[in-house]
């Protein structure tokens, strides 16, 4: 009698070592769909709050580059006495909300089941109450 070091599953078509392979075969393709899943999990969760992250720092960079603005003498973007400091917030500011489209865009890809990108959703909200987020990326 042959011991194997894996639990084998009946398949009701014989008891060879065949089998066996096979049962094991469907094993191994079930745990590695399994390890794709948790990857993508992993990865949506870390894009979403990378995602929140920046949006909170676009939402700060606002309220800097409003300040700098109550500060200013000069509101024309054209004018050369526009603030430096500002120009250099406002292409910041676009920069992120670049990164946060193209973050959002590939969060979008990433296919998970459908229970699951239930649950991520709900990560999602936890996280960006740590944020201090209270409606989403803007």
């Amino acid at each position: 009698m042959q011991q194997y070091d894996f639990e084998t599953v009946k398949l009701g078509l014989g008891s060879g070592p065949e089998h066996v392979l096979s049962a094991r075969r469907q094993a191994q393709h079930e745990a590695h769909k399994q390890w794709e899943i948790d990857i993508k999990k992993r990865t949506a969760i870390r894009l979403r709050t990378v995602i929140a992250d920046l949006g909170q720092e676009i939402a700060n960079l606002d309220i800097s580059i409003a300040s700098e603005l109550a500060l200013a003498r000069v509101r024309d973007r054209a004018h050369f006495a526009y603030p430096i400091s500002v120009r250099m917030m406002q292409a910041r500011r676009e920069n992120l909300k670049a990164s946060v489209a193209a973050l959002s865009d590939r969060l979008s890809l990433i296919d998970l089941p459908r229970g699951d990108s239930r649950r991520l959703t709900h990560v999602k909200a936890l996280e960006s109450t740590r944020h201090g987020d209270t409606g989403g990326v803007t």
